[in-house]
Order: structure tokens, then C-alpha cells, then sequence
């Protein structure tokens, strides 16, 4: 009778799946009351001891928008529409929710309750309902945002049936809302016409909103209620809102994301439309998909299944000028469940490697191609049994270039499949093709680097040679000869197809921009277009230069009030990538805050500003290669310095700068990890932490066949010079004679000499305090120089 009352109660029939849940929810709430049985205890409360809680039982059914649990901080938190199913006692105010789209019932614990369940769920309604006597009004006053009133509608029953209604209050909008969108659900072959132009919805299946802490709770459900309406056009949240015209929508958002109101529009529309239809041609062409109907595949399979996600970007040349639009269809793997997948991670070439093979290519004048593998991940055999799930609009679109798939949509539109080749978005994919590229290379008597794993080389008899730096499906390749080169465009055009080829003075590559004058041997790396990205994200771009990425009171600890977090994480891990890639002269200031990331404040945020305004005037900057050594002979120069309780904390920090004769291959800036009791200790620590890197830059200078006739090791601290050559008193070194004993060691197996280098001559002095500026201007062309002819 319970289970009746609440089937009776529902404003739809129950999908049969659901019955058990029924159940055991019923069963629950009878066990959380006294009986005959019992007397004034409840079962609940003699089984488990505890009484029951009664705060957290929403009734069975009840439809809401369910915050996901694995965003904790972001203004735009992930969500999903779904209905309770009951709780779950093992976890405090939990609330099992069942989810149609994943046809899953996961644990949630915060939520908005909405009036109904959405329509397009299509599930019969238990006493139908329909609305009337309902007027829209748009209020077009040039003070208020447009928004749709709708009285209190009330709801009848009719005999001969109809649709479930959705009730809203005061949805905000930026246009009127066609009457298309309150109709029932029709052939998605007809009705997604319309809007099929925008299928670049990064986030299946879930709803992006912002929340606000002064919003009482009707408002909230209201700015669902939108996105529900919306969803009668599946997958459409993060495009839609994007167009929001209050900045409580777009202020986190990616200024060039495409949106459904603009994603074909005007003279770039047919580009992006080919880009699309391009992406689901060669899905076809590359038999990625084994297509099924939605019963032939199992329940189990069902449950599993990832949902297609198809993205559309405008890409953009570092230098900042447009190269194409680009479609690409991926998975949601983060749906993807163990046993669907193996290994995840793939490696990637340490950007040591390119630097190294830069300054090589520079010394031997050899020719340098770039290679772009099209659809590279496409081409990988999927290992497990994974299926696909594609929404209507994406399903939309395969039918109507291939119309012999509409026998396989579902009742919802939608196509499904099983995954033949490694989708993007698999956690196996990049693994997968890093390991068929490998098993390329090899079969054609490459040599895999011990070093590293992505590095491959050749060697001729005649002393022609070729070597690939891989960087999953991005190839950086020098050769000594055209015939080399040949060789290997043949093999890749052969394996994949629609190898795409740079060469010449100028090259892309990894967001870079490699200029290369080989007759003059002269190479330089730039990332103008990420710099200039960097300062339209931080608003600066027509702000006056500084001359410094520091000052004086970089070092101060003064108190003061907090700032975003995430905010200033995010500019801060920009510049690191640009530090860590062409730019050393920023590195320290960029590690030096970081290392207040824990709790920032606006003192904080203004010094990494200081950085993003010295970039103003330097972004043209970046390293330069250029032969001057006339013989084959060369030096690996290695620069280590330590600053002295730098940090608050009492700790040290270590900066590391390494060059082959006056190429910069690598730097390093980092806070020790231990406190030091004493300036030549920090210098110790450093010079052990070196030799560690120094070792592994000779053995794979070894692989590289790059001959380095001498290693010299620059330090600027005598007392530590002498511990390192002559050892010191047992009663001042003990606690750290280990690294000792260990530099001594690898200085004489690579037959290294460490010698004293005055201050002002220090190179790593840039990578350990923030020094005057008259140094600094002078050690900074050791780092980086202007590039000319960079914009």
C-alpha cells in the first residue's frame, strides 16, 4: 500500500528499473518507526543502536539538479538532473540519486529541487497534466534584464492525455524564447536543424551555472528551470550560457569559445562547418565505430558506455594569427570505469631533449621538419570492449552525411556504438599510439633512446643521421640529408596518411616559434602569441612597461587581505610554463611566488602582475643558438648558486643554469627541501641536486652523439669549492657528508672540474634572489634576447 501511495503521488510512471528501488525505500522508512512489534523503539534504533535521522529523507521521486561532489571550488560548479531514490546510510547526509542520461544511481548530498521532471526524459506521465490559462511577457524596459513571467499555472488532468508542463518563474534570457522550445520532442532529423551549428559542448549531460551567495532559493531553481528548457536541445548548457550577457555568467569564461548563437555566423561559418563535417568523414573513413542498436548492446554494456562529446575550435598560429578551424569528436573518459582501459599515461619528449637537439641541429647546420600525424590516436586499435553513446545532435549530423545510420538511432535520437580504434578522450588512447609510433620507428631500425623513452635516432654508415623527438602525435626531426627525410615521410604517409609537413625559416611547434637560418647557423624559440595571450587574460596589454619582473619588496611578508585562489593560480602556472619553455629570465619571480600559493593575498597578486607588466615590453624576447664555435669541440657549462634562507621559513633556494658553449638547455629554480645551517651547506645541497641533472644531460649528450669535450662546473662559494676538492673537518660536515661523498663521486666519473666563478659572473645569481637591476639588465642576455622580425 505504501508503494502504491507513492507510485500514486508521482507526477510520471515509473520506469520499471526503479521498482526495487521503491522497495527497498519503502522498507527503509517502515524500519525507521515504532510498531506493535517494537513498542517506542523504532527496528532502526534495536538493530543499529542509534535513532534514526528523519533530516535527510526527501520523498521518493522528487526531481532536482544534483551538484556533483568532485568540484569543490570553481564558480562554475558541474551538475546533473536527476530524481531521488533514497538515502545512503553509509554516508552522512547522503541521498542515492538515479540519473537517466548515465542510467546510473550515484550518492549526492546538495541539490536544487525543480517543480517537475524535464520532458525530453519522455517518460509517460501518471495523471496527465497540461497548462493553462499561462501568458508570456517580456519585459523589454532598458533598466531590467528580458525575462518571461508566467503567473502561478495551475495544473489539471486530462482524459485524453498529453505532456507534463514545465512550471518557471522570472527565467532571465537574452532573447524571447521561440515557441518551438515548449513543444514536445520531435524526429530529431527535423527538429535539430536549427541548432545543429553548435555541437562544441565540452561538458556532456551536465549543467554550468554560477552561484550566488545572495540569491534566495526560488531564483536559483528559476536559473535551472532555463537550462531545462534548454535541454529540449540536448547538450547545449556551456555554449548557451557563454551568451549570457550579465557578467555573473561570462567572467570565467574563454572570451574565443564558440557559442550556439555564433559558432557558424559570417565569413567563417563555412570553414568551421567543413571542420566539422571533416572530423566525422575521416571518423567514418578510419572505421572507428561499429554502430548498434541500443538493445543489441547489453544493460550492463549500456551502463558503461561514454558519451560523445564533439568540439569545435578556431586554432591560432603562436604568433597569434588564425590557422584553421578544428572539429574533433571525443569521449567523456572521465565516465570511463577500470576494466575498459590498461595503461593511461603516455610520455612525452622533456623539453632538455629539444633544447639539445635545437643546439645540435644549429652546430651541424642540419635541416629541421616539423611532422603533424592527422587523426594520429584514430589509427590505434582499441584493445578492450568500450561502447559510445552520441547525442542527437551529433547523431544528427552522421545521418545526414551517411543516412544508412538512421535505422540504428534509439527512441531518443541518439546513436550507439562500439569503439574499434582509440576515440579521443579514452585514457588508453595516448598510450596506446605512443606505443604503435614506437613499434613504427623501430620496425625501420630506429634506436629508442634509454634516456629518453621518446627520443629515436639512425645512424648511417656514411655518418648520416636523422633523429625524432616525439611528442605524442607532434614530431620534431633533424637530419643530416634529404634522403633521410624522405625515408621516413614515406613510412608515415604510408601508416596514417595526410602527413602534414612544416619546413623552411620558420616552424610551430609545441606553442613555440623556432626560426631558423641554417646558412648563418643562427636558431631562436619564441612564444610571442602565448604572451600576448597571458596579457589579455590579465587585462594589461596597453599598460605601461616595467623594466624588471621584480622589486624590492618581492621579499616582503607584510600582512594583507586574501585574494582569489584559483585566479591566482592560474596566471601564476601560465607564466611557469613560459619560464620553464624560452623565458629563464622570469623563472625565479614565478617560483619564488608560487611558493606562496597555499594562502595568496593581494600583495601577492600585485607582484605576479609586476611580472605579466615586465612581459609587456620583452614579449618579443626568447633563446637564440647560434654557431660561433668553428671546431666540433664543445663545453657543457653548468652554473649552480644557492641563496641563503631566502624563505621565511628559513630554507634556501637553489637556482641551476646549464649551457653547451652559450646555448641554454636548461634552468632550474627551486626552494630546498631542507633547512640549511649554513650558506656552504645551501651551497652543497645545491651542487648535489646539479649533479643529478648533469649526469643525465651527459648520458643522453652520449645517445645524442654530441661530443662535449669538457664539463665545467661554475661556483661562486670557495669554502664550498675546497670542501668538494679537498674535504672538510668531520665536525663541520658530518651531517652532510653523504652529498659530498656522492658530488666528489660523479665529478670524477665524468672527469668534471669545479671551479670558482666570481659573483657578478654568476649566471644562476638570476635564479636565486631578486637581484639589483644593473646585474640583472647585465646576466639577462646569458637567458634570452630580442628576437627580431617577432611580433
Amino acid at each position: 500500500s505504501r508503494m502504491r501511495a507513492t507510485l500514486i503521488g508521482l507526477s510520471y510512471k515509473l520506469p520499471s528499473q526503479l521498482e526495487l528501488e521503491l522497495l527497498q525505500f519503502v522498507i527503509q522508512g517502515i524500519n525507521m518507526v515504532p510498531n506493535s512489534n517494537t513498542n517506542v523503539m523504532s527496528p532502526y534504533e534495536i538493530f543499529t543502536g542509534n535513532k534514526p535521522n528523519f533530516q535527510n529523507i526527501i520523498p521518493f521521486g522528487t526531481p532536482g539538479v544534483w551538484k556533483s561532489p568532485n568540484v569543490k571550488s570553481s564558480s562554475m560548479v558541474p551538475a546533473e538532473i536527476g530524481i531521488s531514490v533514497g538515502t545512503n546510510p553509509r554516508t552522512p547526509g547522503g541521498i542515492r540519486v538515479y540519473f537517466p542520461h548515465s542510467e546510473q544511481v550515484l550518492v549526492r548530498n546538495q541539490f536544487i529541487p525543480l517543480p517537475n521532471i524535464p520532458k525530453e526524459w519522455e517518460w509517460r506521465p501518471n495523471i496527465t497534466k497540461h497548462i493553462v490559462n499561462s501568458t508570456l511577457a517580456i519585459d523589454e524596459s532598458a533598466n531590467s534584464p528580458e525575462t518571461i513571467e508566467t503567473s502561478d499555472i495551475p495544473i489539471h488532468s486530462q482524459a485524453d492525455g498529453g505532456d507534463s508542463e514545465l512550471l518557471l518563474n522570472s527565467i532571465p534570457i537574452e532573447e524571447p524564447i521561440a515557441e518551438e522550445f515548449f513543444q514536445p520532442i520531435a524526429d530529431p532529423l527535423v527538429e535539430e536543424t536549427a541548432v545543429s551549428i553548435s555541437i562544441n559542448d565540452p561538458i556532456s549531460n551536465s549543467v554550468d551555472h554560477t552561484e550566488n551567495t545572495n540569491s534566495n532559493t526560488n531564483n536559483r531553481a528559476s536559473r535551472y528551470g532555463r537550462s531545462i528548457v534548454k535541454r529540449v536541445h540536448k547538450d547545449f548548457y556551456y555554449s548557451y550560457h557563454t551568451n549570457k550577457v550579465s557578467s555573473e555568467y561570462t567572467s570565467n569564461l574563454n572570451p574565443k569559445k564558440l557559442t550556439l548563437k555564433n559558432a557558424f555566423d559570417g565569413e567563417m561559418g563555412p570553414l568551421r562547418e567543413k571542420a566539422r563535417d571533416e572530423e566525422l568523414t575521416s571518423l567514418m573513413k578510419l572505421k572507428v565505430f561499429d554502430f548498434k542498436k541500443k538493445y543489441d548492446i547489453s544493460v550492463d554494456d549500456r551502463r558503461k558506455a561514454l558519451h560523445g562529446i564533439f568540439i569545435l575550435v578556431d586554432k591560432y598560429s603562436p604568433s597569434g594569427t588564425y590557422e584553421k578551424s578544428k572539429g574533433r569528436l571525443v569521449a567523456d573518459g572521465s565516465r570511463q570505469l577500470e576494466g575498459t582501459y590498461e595503461i593511461t599515461n603516455a610520455q612525452t619528449i622533456n623539453a632538455i631533449t629539444i633544447n639539445m637537439a635545437l643546439s645540435k641541429a644549429v652546430f651541424n647546420r642540419s635541416k629541421i621538419k616539423v611532422y603533424d600525424v592527422p587523426t594520429a590516436f584514430l589509427h590505434t586499435p582499441m584493445k578492450q570492449v568500450v561502447h559510445i553513446k552520441l547525442n542527437k545532435v551529433i547523431s544528427f549530423c552522421l545521418v545526414m552525411l551517411f543516412p544508412f545510420l538512421r535505422e540504428f538511432l534509439d527512441e531518443d535520437g541518439c546513436l550507439w556504438a562500439l569503439i574499434l580504434k582509440c576515440i579521443y578522450g579514452t585514457k588508453q588512447a595516448a598510450y596506446e599510439f605512443s606505443m604503435l609510433l614506437s613499434a613504427l620507428f623501430k620496425s625501420l631500425n630506429y634506436i629508442q633512446s634509454q634516456i629518453d623513452s621518446c627520443y629515436f635516432y639512425k645512424v648511417l654508415e656514411d655518418g648520416n643521421y636523422i633523429d625524432i623527438h616525439m611528442h605524442v602525435d607532434d614530431l620534431l626531426v633533424t637530419a643530416s640529408c634529404d634522403e633521410l627525410f624522405t625515408e621516413l615521410e614515406e613510412c608515415l604517409q604510408n601508416k596514417f596518411g595526410g602527413l602534414k609537413i612544416q619546413e623552411g625559416n620558420k616552424l610551430n611547434y609545441l606553442g613555440t616559434v623556432i626560426h631558423y637560418d641554417r646558412e648563418k647557423g643562427i636558431l631562436s624559440r619564441s612564444q610571442c602569441g602565448y604572451i600576448n595571450d597571458i596579457l589579455t587574460k590579465a587585462n594589461v596589454a596597453d599598460s605601461k612597461p616595467h623594466s624588471m619582473p621584480f622589486n624590492t619588496a618581492i621579499l616582503d611578508n607584510e600582512p594583507s587581505e586574501s585574494c582569489d585562489r584559483s585566479e591566482y593560480l592560474s596566471l601564476l602556472m601560465s607564466l611557469m610554463h613560459l619560464a620553464r619553455i624560452t623565458r629563464a629570465d622570469i623563472m625565479w619571480s614565478v617560483v619564488y611566488l608560487a611558493s606562496r600559493s597555499s594562502n595568496p593575498t593581494k600583495r601577492d597578486y600585485g607582484k605576479v602582475m609586476n611580472i605579466v607588466r615586465y612581459l609587456i615590453g620583452t614579449k618579443d624576447y626568447g633563446i637564440s643558438y647560434t654557431d660561433v664555435n668553428p671546431t666540433s669541440k664543445h663545453t657543457l657549462h653548468v652554473y649552480v648558486d644557492a641563496s641563503y634562507m631566502l624563505h621565511k621559513d628559513g630554507k634556501s633556494h637553489t637556482g641551476m643554469f646549464i649551457l653547451i658553449d652559450d646555448h641554454p638547455i636548461f634552468w632550474k629554480s627551486s626552494k630546498q627541501v631542507l633547512t640549511t645551517t649554513s650558506s656552504t651547506e645551501a651551497e652543497i645541497v645545491a651542487l648535489k641536486d646539479v649533479m643529478q641533472y648533469v649526469v643525465w644531460i651527459h648520458d643522453l649528450l652520449l645517445d645524442m652523439r654530441f661530443m662535449v669535450e669538457s664539463i665545467i662546473i661554475h661556483e661562486d662559494n670557495e669554502a664550498a669549492i675546497t670542501i668538494i676538492n679537498d674535504g672538510g673537518t668531520f665536525e663541520g660536515t658530518k651531517h652532510f657528508r653523504p652529498r659530498i661523498g656522492f658530488i666528489r663521486e660523479q665529478i670524477e666519473a665524468l672527469h668534471a672540474k669545479i671551479i670558482h666563478t666570481r659573483s657578478k659572473e654568476m649566471r644562476a645569481d638570476l635564479l636565486t634572489k631578486n637581484v639589483k637591476e644593473i646585474i640583472y639588465l647585465y646576466l639577462r642576455p646569458s637567458f634570452c634576447i630580442r628576437i627580431p622580425g617577432v611580433t
